[in-house]
Formats: C-alpha cells, sequence, structure tokens
C-alpha cells in the first residue's frame, strides 16, 4: 500500500549504518554513514512509495527530558563513553559529524524538507507525536527497530523494521500479545528497559508484564511483586510513554508541513558527491522520487 507520510527514526538508521558500513571512504571523507542510511531511504521509498519523508533526529550530546526526572536514564552509555579511549572517542567525532552532515546537508540537499532535532527530546518522541496527530484518513509508516514506538500503532499507523522486512500492524501486535498497542507503554513501565537503564520489577519480563494486563497471571510471586512494585510502575510510566510532553511547542501539525522537492537529479548529484554508485533502479513519480 501506498502512505501519506514514512516517520524515519533517523538515529536509528545512522548507527546502524555505522555498524555495517560506517568504514567507507571517498576522497579521504567518510561516507559509510549517508550510504547505509540512503540505501534505507531508497528501499522504502521503492516499497512503499510515500507522499512525505519526516525525518527525526536525537540532539546527541544533550540531556533529555527524561534525565531531569529520571537521572540514571541511559547511565551505562554515560559511563561508557568516559571511559572510551582516545581512538573510540575520534571515531564517535567522526560518526557524529556525518550524522550533522546528513541532517544539514545532504538530506535537504536532496530535497527532503521536514528533518526535526528538538533539544531535550528523542527520535522516536518526535515520532509518535506525528504519528498520534496524523488524520485518520491518512497512512503513515515509522521506519525504526525501536520496539517501543509498537505503542504508536493503530488502524492507519504500522512500523517496518528494516532488518527483519517486515510490518507490524496494529492487528499483527493484538495477535501477538494480546492486549493493545496503547497498553505496551504499561508493558515496559513494568519490565523496564535495559537499553535505557530503566529498572523495572524484579523477576518481571514484557510477557509476564502482558500475562498480567490481560489479567491472566495466576496470583503467586510473580503477581505480588507487580502488585509490591506499583510505586516502580508509577516511576518508569511517564519515562517509557511516548511522546514525552510538551513537542506542540516545536513541531508543525502533519497537515503543515511542506512537500518534499526531491527529484532523481537532486539525489543523483548528491551520490556523486559522494562517491555513491546506485545499484537498484529508481521509483519515480513524474520526475520526482
Amino acid at each position: 500500500m501506498a502512505y501519506t507520510y514514512a516517520l524515519i527514526d533517523a538515529t536509528y538508521l545512522c548507527n546502524r549504518a555505522w555498524k555495517s558500513t560506517g568504514h567507507l571512504q571517498y576522497e579521504g571523507e567518510s561516507t559509510g554513514v549517508a550510504f547505509g542510511v540512503f540505501n534505507t531511504i531508497q528501499q522504502v521509498r521503492n516499497l512503499y512509495d510515500p507522499l512525505v519523508f519526516v525525518f527525526a533526529f536525537d540532539a546527541h550530546g544533550i540531556p533529555t527530558k527524561r534525565h531531569e526526572v529520571y537521572p540514571n536514564y541511559k547511565s551505562s552509555r554515560r559511563e561508557r563513553y568516559e571511559n572510551e579511549t582516545d581512538e573510540e572517542k575520534e571515531n564517535r567525532r567522526l560518526f557524529y559529524e556525518q550524522v550533522d552532515k546528513i541532517r544539514r546537508e545532504l538530506l535537504p540537499e536532496m530535497g527532503y524538507r521536514n528533518i526535526f532535532r528538538i533539544p531535550g527530546y528523542e527520535a522516536d518522541d518526535v515520532i509518535a507525536w506525528f504519528a498520534e496527530k496524523i488524520h485518520s484518513s491518512e497512512n503513515a509508516l515509522i521506519v525504526s527497530r525501536d520496539g517501543d514506538l509498537f505503542q504508536c500503532l493503530s488502524s492507519n499507523v504500522r512500523y517496518y523494521n528494516p532488518v527483519k522486512g517486515a510490518i507490524v500492524t496494529a492487528d499483527s501486535f493484538r495477535a501477538e500479545w494480546g492486549i493493545q498497542p496503547y497498553q505496551w507503554a504499561d508493558v515496559k513501565a513494568f519490565a523496564g528497559c535495559g537499553t535505557d537503564d530503566i529498572e523495572g520489577i524484579r523477576g518481571i519480563g514484557e510477557k509476564t508484564a502482558a500475562k498480567y494486563i490481560r489479567g491472566e497471571l495466576k496470583k503467586g510471586k510473580k503477581y505480588d511483586a507487580i502488585v509490591e512494585g506499583i510505586d516502580i510502575y508509577n516511576r518508569n510510566r511517564p519515562l517509557v510513554s511516548l511522546p514525552w510532553e510538551g513537542l506542540d511547542d516545536y513541531l508543525p501539525h502533519p497537515e503543515q508541513l511542506p512537500d518534499d522537492v526531491v527529484t532523481v537529479q537532486r539525489i543523483n548529484d548528491v551520490y556523486d558527491s559522494l562517491g555513491i554508485q546506485r545499484n537498484e533502479p529508481v521509483h519515480a513519480r513524474e520526475g520526482f522520487f
């Protein structure tokens, strides 16, 4: 099906590309992150034909709203950075240099117009905000590997994992978990999130939390742990919920987003500047991608 919007977790795409093609260079300039990101963008466009792309980036190096209320948020990442070698620090600097160039220069040069990086917020907050605002008559495709975004699924919002190449819908989510997509935040609040260093109730994983929400968890140690851990749930619930409040002051309504002005020529010009060769045909719409 065709989609009105593609909501792109650009930070995830950049990190994924850094791990797979980050070593690539052209005329002494690092180009691997751009190569990987643009390949995925082309894949999404060829497969799903969205009219408007929305790119969401983390504001790297800036504490988020979640850090303000939960200082331990992503603390392991901070500790890892503090213990980096000089080589690792330089590699990280080169990575962010590429990310900033993609956001500030390359995507605009291609003709993309909706590129967002909001200090204090994360890419998934921006994606969730747009997913929430999109009119029910229009369709959106979230492109990410961040499972927290399952809570954004609805009748007109789907999720695409480019690694698995699979679409998750609200119906398929309900069939797998037996709960509504919005209840995924409750699951994460009970179980916690190791990736973000959000400690959940000890011994409670996502499957057990979902079983409790469905009313199917028998009374016993795990049931009692959930009941007794309500304070942990209450602390975690705002941390794992999307989007974090306040984005109305920073983002335009989806209906106000400018159209992309992407053309084959614009893309070719950027690819040529990076020494990137096309391996796939391009889906074009009357001269535009």
